[in-house]
Order: C-alpha cells, then sequence, then structure tokens
C-alpha cells in the first residue's frame, strides 16, 4: 500500500492533468492500446520462438517453461488477460510444431514433453488470470482514488491535507477560493508561510492534531491584514499512514460569515421588534399620563384670571407636557419600521428637534453646537429618517469622544456643487444643502474610513455595536440622491459631510392654527377609559363645552348601559386599550344592538393595523393621546355640525 502522503501529493497532480481528456478521445485511445497490446504479445511470442530456434533443435537444452514465461508475463502486463491468453495459445502451438517431435507436426511422441506442453499452456493460463486480476483491482483503487479526490474536490468547505512539517498535501476547491490567500496553487507551500498571521490558538490546535488530538472551534473569529473580520467553523484531525504513524493533519474550515451577519441582522430585527411593543406600551400608558397633565393644565388656565400668579407656571406645566408629547412620537418613531415619507422642508427645525432628542441621551460633558446658515435651500427629505442620521453620527461623536468632556457640532448651509467639486464622484453638479457633524474625539486612520459604511463594521468593543449605524446613514443619503464623505485624521476628530439635492417645490403648508373648539347643544356622550383620571377630566371638558357626558372605566359597565337605553346616546367614545373589553371589541357589541351610532375612538398608541380595522369598523375619527382634550371638541363638531365646520 504506497505512503498517503505520495498518494495525496500524486493524486492532485493527475487529477490535473487529466481533468480535461475528453470521453471519445478516451475510447479511442483506448481500442489503440488494445490491438497494440495484441500485437506485441504476437510479437514477442514470435520473437522468443525464433530466439529459441537459433540456438538448436534439441528440446531438452532448455525448458519451454522458462522460454515462453517472458512473453505470456510482458504481453498479460501489457495487455491483460487477452494478449496473455494469445500469446499463451501461440506458445503452445510453435512448441508443439517447431520444438517437440516429432518436428513440424501437432503430435507429441514422449509423455515427458507433452507434460511440459501441457504445463506451459497452464503456467500461462494462470500468469495471465492472475496479471489481470491485478490490472482490475488497479483499475478500482484508480477509480476509488478519483472518487474520493473528486468528493474532496467539490466539497462545499475547505478542506486541506498536510504532512508533519505543515506542509500542503491536497487542498479543496473551496479551500483555495477561501483560504489561498490569492495563490492558485498550494501543494508543498508551507501552511505557516502563507499564513503569516496564524493566531496562537490555531498553531495550538495543529500541534494537538500531530500529537493525535482532534480540536474544533463553531464560532471564532479571524482579522484579515486589511482589518476585514470573519467567522469560521474549523476542526483539525490527524491522519494516519500505513504503519499506525501520525503523517499529518487534515483541516476542515468553513466560512460562516453570511450566515452570521444573518443572524446578527436577525437579531437586530427582533431587538427592534421587541423595542417597538414594549415602546408602543409605554407610549400609551404615558400618553395617558400627559393628556392628564395637558387637560388639567388647561383647565386651571380657563379658571383662573390671565393675570394670576399661577399662570406663568401653569404655561411652563404646558409646554413641558408639548416637549414630552414630540419626544414620546420620536421613540415611537426610532422603534416601529415607517414607511418613507418625504416632504418639502428647511433642515433646521428639524436638526433642532433631533438635537433635542440626543441631548436626552448623551453625557452631560458632551457639547452639541449647531449653526444654521439662512442661504440653505429646502430639500425632499424624511423628517424621521432626518433625525435618525442625526442620532446615528452624534451617538458615533460621542463614542469617539469618550469619557473626557468635548463637542459636537452641527452645521446647516447651501453649497453649489461643480463639475470639479471633489467632496464626491456621486454629486450632481448643482445646489445642496449641507449638513456638517464633527466631533473633536480620537479621530479614524485611513484603514477605518474605507470601510466605516460596511454593514456589521465596528471598532466597537463585542457587545457595545451592530456596525449597522453608519450604513444606515449612507443607505438613507442614497435613497434622497444625495451623498456623504468623511474627513478625519488620529488625535483630531472627524467630520461627516452630509449632502442633500436642493429641490425646486414649495415648503409643505403647516398646519392652520387649529379653530376654535365649538360649543355643543346638550347632546349626550357616553366616554370609555379604564384610566379613572382620564374619565374624570374629559367629563368636565365635555360638560364646560355644553355636552352631557356619562364617564365609564369599565367597558363591560357602559356596555351594560348602553342595552338599556340605546337610544340615549347620540355619540360614544372610547378608548382602543382596555381590560375585559377592548375598544374594537366594545365597537362590535355597541354596533350589534344599534348599527348607527356613532363612534369616536382614542389611543395612546396605534399600530397601522389598528388604523385599518377602525376604518373596517366605521369608527368616524381615530384621536390620539394626548390631543384628545382639544382635538375631541372639534371631532364632535365635526360630527354634529359638519356643515358649520367645513365653514370654518
Amino acid at each position: 500500500m504506497p505512503d498517503l502522503s505520495k498518494v495525496a501529493g500524486q493524486s492532485v497532480q493527475g487529477h490535473r492533468r487529466g481533468r480535461h481528456a475528453g470521453p471519445s478521445r478516451g475510447v479511442a485511445k483506448g481500442r489503440l492500446q488494445t490491438w497494440l497490446a495484441y500485437g506485441v504479445a504476437v510479437f514477442l511470442t514470435l520473437g522468443v520462438l525464433l530466439l529459441r530456434l537459433s540456438l538448436g533443435p534439441p528440446a531438452e537444452t532448455l525448458p519451454l517453461l522458462i522460454v515462453f514465461v517472458i512473453p505470456i508475463i510482458a504481453s498479460a502486463y501489457l495487455g491483460g488477460l487477452g494478449p496473455g491468453l494469445v500469446s499463451t495459445a501461440l506458445a503452445a502451438l510453435c512448441t508443439d510444431y517447431f520444438l517437440l517431435p516429432p518436428y513440424h507436426s501437432l503430435w507429441i511422441e514422449r509423455p515427458v514433453n507433452f507434460l511440459q506442453w501441457l504445463i506451459l499452456i497452464l503456467e500461462g493460463t494462470l500468469l495471465s488470470a492472475l496479471i489481470e486480476a491485478l490490472h482490475r483491482s488497479q483499475r478500482r483503487l484508480a477509480a476509488s482514488h478519483e472518487q474520493l479526490l473528486a468528493l474532496v474536490q467539490q466539497a462545499p468547505i475547505g478542506i486541506a491535507m498536510f504532512d508533519r512539517s505543515m506542509r500542503y498535501l491536497a487542498t479543496s476547491r473551496q479551500w483555495l477560493a477561501e483560504f489561498a490567500r490569492g495563490r492558485t496553487d498550494l501543494i508543498g507551500l508551507d501552511y505557516y508561510e502563507v499564513y503569516r498571521d496564524v493566531p496562537a490558538r490555531w498553531k495550538e490546535a495543529h500541534q494537538k492534531g500531530l500529537a493525535g488530538m482532534a480540536t474544533r472551534d463553531d464560532d471564532d473569529v479571524l482579522v484579515e491584514p486589511d482589518g476585514r473580520q470573519r467567522w469560521l467553523r474549523w476542526s483539525v484531525h490527524p491522519w494516519r499512514n500505513v504503519h499506525d504513524e501520525i503523517g499529518g493533519i487534515i483541516i476542515y474550515a468553513e466560512d460562516i460569515t453570511v450566515r452570521k451577519r444573518a443572524d446578527e441582522l436577525q437579531l437586530q430585527s427582533q431587538k427592534l421588534e421587541a423595542l417597538g411593543t414594549l415602546s408602543g406600551g409605554i407610549a400609551h400608558d404615558f400618553n395617558n399620563i400627559l393628556l392628564a397633565i395637558k387637560g388639567n393644565t388647561s383647565l386651571a388656565v380657563a379658571d383662573l384670571a390671565p393675570e394670576h400668579p399661577a399662570q406663568v407656571s401653569l404655561a411652563e406645566i404646558a409646554k413641558a407636557g408639548e416637549r414630552a408629547t414630540h419626544l414620546v412620537r420620536r421613540i415611537l418613531a426610532f422603534s416601529r419600521p415607517q414607511e418613507r415619507t418625504l416632504e418639502v422642508l428647511h433642515l433646521r427645525p428639524v436638526i433642532e428637534e433631533a438635537i433635542q432628542l440626543l441631548r436626552a441621551t448623551l453625557p452631560a460633558m458632551i457639547e452639541i453646537r449647531s449653526q444654521f446658515a439662512a442661504d440653505a435651500p429646502v430639500i425632499a427629505a424624511d423628517a424621521t429618517q432626518i433625525h435618525q442620521i442625526v442620532v446615528n453620527l452624534g451617538t458615533n461623536a460621542a463614542h469617539a469622544i469618550g469619557e473626557r468632556s468635548g463637542v459636537i457640532e452641527l452645521r446647516v448651509e447651501g453649497v453649489t456643487v461643480g463639475d470639479d467639486f471633489g467632496a464626491s464622484p456621486e454629486l450632481a453638479p448643482g445646489r445642496y444643502t449641507r449638513l456638517s457633524v464633527s466631533d473633536d474625539g480620537s479621530g479614524m486612520d485611513r484603514a477605518t474610513m474605507e470601510r466605516i459604511f460596511d454593514p456589521f463594521f465596528t471598532t466597537k468593543p463585542p457587545g457595545e455595536g451592530t456596525g449597522l449605524g453608519l450604513s444606515v446613514v449612507y443607505s438613507i443619503m442614497k435613497s434622497c440622491l444625495g451623498a456623504v464623505t468623511v474627513y478625519s485624521a488620529l488625535g483630531k476628530g472627524t467630520t461627516f459631510h452630509l449632502y442633500f439635492p436642493a429641490t425646486a417645490g414649495a415648503l409643505d403648508a403647516p398646519l392652520a392654527n387649529a379653530t376654535p373648539t365649538a360649543r355643543g347643544r346638550g347632546e349626550t356622550i357616553m366616554y370609555v377609559d379604564d384610566d379613572k383620571a382620564l374619565v374624570l377630566l374629559v367629563v368636565r371638558v365635555l360638560k364646560k363645552l355644553g355636552y352631557e357626558v356619562g364617564g365609564y372605566t369599565d367597558s363591560a359597565a357602559a356596555l351594560a348601559d348602553f342595552r338599556l337605553q340605546p337610544g340615549k346616546f347620540d355619540a360614544v367614545v372610547t378608548d382602543l386599550s382596555m381590560p375585559d373589553l377592548s375598544g374594537f371589541d366594545l365597537a362590535r357589541e355597541l354596533r350589534a344592538i344599534r348599527p348607527d351610532v356613532p363612534i369616536i375612538m382614542t389611543s395612546g398608541y396605534a399600530r397601522p393595523q389598528d388604523q385599518e380595522a377602525a376604518a373596517r369598523l366605521g369608527i368616524v375619527e381615530l384621536i390620539l393621546k394626548p390631543d384628545t382634550v382639544d382635538e375631541l371638541g372639534r371631532a364632535l363638531d365635526r360630527l354634529f355640525r359638519p356643515e358649520s365646520s367645513n365653514a370654518r
């Protein structure tokens, strides 16, 4: 049995030499070799006969077994069973006719000569059969070897075989594609010359393998010389030669980077989904609190004289309530994926709102500065995505600053991009609004800057960053037909320039000042909410507006009263999220009793599917808290007096 290391090296080279041979060429070559083998058998046998005849007539001077064994063996070895038998038959015929008395006759006189002639035939037949069996065994071994080689070559993972000196004996195509580092042939090369930066843990695994121990790692991280991170799954196993000695190791390696990134992306998506669910629940409860604060503040303002000293404090409470309302909405916008909505806007108010959210998340020792040039043109963008850009860049800037004090500066200005503008080749000539975000943090080297927009690339320690923030910024800028550039140096901070194309469209019209809430005319309203403070507040507000109100904190009790007097109530206002009977369940029950009853629904957080369900149930309006107090009066006015509402 050949040495395994030699077989491995020879098999790879032989596979390369023979892999391009076509089937038709192989068949023709086989036929030619077959006819040539028979010709050689005849030629060798006749040649030996002539040589024997040249030595003299006596048969006893040279035994026939010795004379003709050479052409028989040669014929069988070169051509197999057929040529060997042909040589045997021809040798038997020639010896009988030319070498055994009576000469030139097929008759054999002496029994000893006949026995010698018979042994010649048996000897030739047996040798031909044995050599044919050897040929078949060799062919089966070669076929098995080729199958094994093809299995290794086509394996979907990297496989490499090494001797005890860690020199390559064989490799799979996947290994060459993923671990050859640009080389096309590794056979005979030292593994540590190809991978000069082999981690110590790998060398230890190799030594264990050479000592007879198998090792593996299902989640290993390799940092390439260019800074790329690759996740690998590998195992090291020893292999043994024919003497049962360890001849080297076999390494199985699989690049699982794509799978790992997909798992991380799925995990990130699940985290965002969980955050959305959590923030939705928090928003509902928090908006109930805000509604109570804002509503009671409005009532207090109305109850007190304008010159009362408490009016100043109440005004500040109202402002704080508005800021809290906007904060909750921004949190929901970040935590829940929404469709991109482009609107024509100035960057300044959007950036100022984003700074408020960013300031609440950064350490107090980091100062945020902003500058807004008057010449910045309007742009078409999604305000929520602008918020996301500012928060992502601001968070990265804070990470670069670290635990010391520092400054983050945001600047908005108008710029003109010409053909010779070198900021970014992606920018077409024209007018742009440029947002610059700068920090005085640690800065970046060139290698880091070249990869910062790659998904999952991060300079943060494991568990502190996903590597998605800047890739999201880049994606948003591409969707806006803009561009983002970065300038940085180690120890000198970083500046991002974001270019938004100017638009010729007019600014979206701001919402008109809310019309004064019209007074009711004694209509009876059923108001249902599981929050007692809100029920007390809304009952007071609606009564001030001239409505008769029945307040309920239990949806089942409200349904029971409605069932007793279905014609008493002119409209029903119900919260969406309630125990026992939800707003939707209550609406269905009420409509089953009285199909024409108008229903208005309120909610601290309404998902898109909630809005669709409300539309299917025929809900008149869906009012989002904490705007219920002011908006509810206008909604009831639109319900009972649509003509006068349209006139206003």
